[in-house]
Parts: C-alpha cells; sequence; structure tokens
C-alpha cells in the first residue's frame, strides 16, 4: 500500500460528506468554514487535491470559495494548479491562476504548470500561463526543449504558442 493511501482515502470521504451535506434534495445551502467545522470536516488542501483528480466539479467550488492554500502541494511536488491541468478544469486552472497561486514552480520531476498544460493538450491554460509571464521554453527530462516535443506528438498550437513565446526551437 502507497504511504499516502490512509490520507487519500480520508480525504475522498471528507470530500464526500462535503458533497452530500450542500446538494441534499437540490436545495442550496452556504457553505463556510464554521459549517464544515462543526460538523468535523475540514476544507484543507488534500481534500482539495482529491476533488480534483476525481474532478468533482461540485466539492472543488465548493472548496474554492472557502481559499485553498495556494502554496499546497501534493507528495509528488504538484501544485494545485498542477492538479487542475490534470483534472482538465480550465476554468479552476484560471481562477487559481488569478489568485496568484505560483506559475513557474516545478513538481519532484521537474515539470512546471507549463509542461503538464502542454502534455494535457489544455491549450487555454497555455496560453492564459504565457499570458502571465512563464518562461516559455522550459527543459523537460531528456533536456530537449517542450516546443519541439510539443510539435513532435502532435500538439502543433502548443508548440506555436511557445515559438511565438520566444521558445527555442531545438
Amino acid at each position: 500500500m502507497h504511504p499516502t493511501a490512509p490520507l487519500l482515502a480520508l480525504a475522498l470521504t471528507v470530500s464526500a460528506s462535503v458533497t452530500a451535506l450542500f446538494s441534499s434534495e437540490g436545495e442550496e445551502r452556504r457553505l463556510s468554514r464554521a459549517a464544515l467545522e462543526e460538523r468535523g470536516l475540514s476544507a484543507d488542501a488534500a481534500t482539495l487535491f482529491a476533488a480534483l483528480e476525481r474532478r468533482d466539479r461540485e466539492t472543488v467550488g465548493w472548496l474554492m470559495a472557502l481559499g485553498p492554500d495556494l502554496l499546497a502541494v501534493d507528495d509528488g511536488g504538484r501544485t494545485l494548479l498542477m492538479a487542475a491541468v490534470a483534472a482538465h478544469m480550465p476554468d479552476v486552472a484560471e481562477e487559481l491562476i488569478a489568485r496568484g497561486v505560483p506559475i513557474e514552480v516545478a513538481d519532484l520531476e521537474g515539470r512546471t504548470a507549463l509542461v503538464h498544460a502542454v502534455r494535457a493538450g489544455e491549450i487555454s491554460i497555455v496560453r492564459s500561463l504565457l499570458n502571465h509571464g512563464v518562461d516559455p521554453d522550459p527543459r523537460v527530462a531528456d533536456g530537449g526543449s517542450l516546443a519541439v516535443e510539443a510539435f513532435t506528438s502532435g500538439r502543433t498550437a502548443s508548440a506555436k504558442l511557445l515559438w511565438d513565446a520566444g521558445a527555442s526551437v531545438w
């Protein structure tokens, strides 16, 4: 068993509880930290990472409304922004960027949010990150250019954006 499996299971349980609490009989209730704490739940980053991984848009929305820790990382060093990219939730990624989440940090494998966005085919996030000034030329694992990797893997729109922003052709 992976060492973080119990934590993830707890986060999934908490997340499911939050979803159930605030969607009963179609009635929307105002979510607050106090309401969560009354029920022994927390709006921590682990719950948000788990909701993003499950693509649970409702729970993500509630937790985002509470103001997540923008510096949070998971056990792989991924930021909330990287998790939103992986979940194919560009609206959440945009909100995180607007709130000031760090956009240049790399995960434990050296991949930035831009690398994640290009590889996930999330062109709108690639464009947004570039518009916010990220380095358009991060090196990928083999030391090559992300733009060349994007081009050779068929992500030509991302490659063009990267080259237009000044990425290397090598």
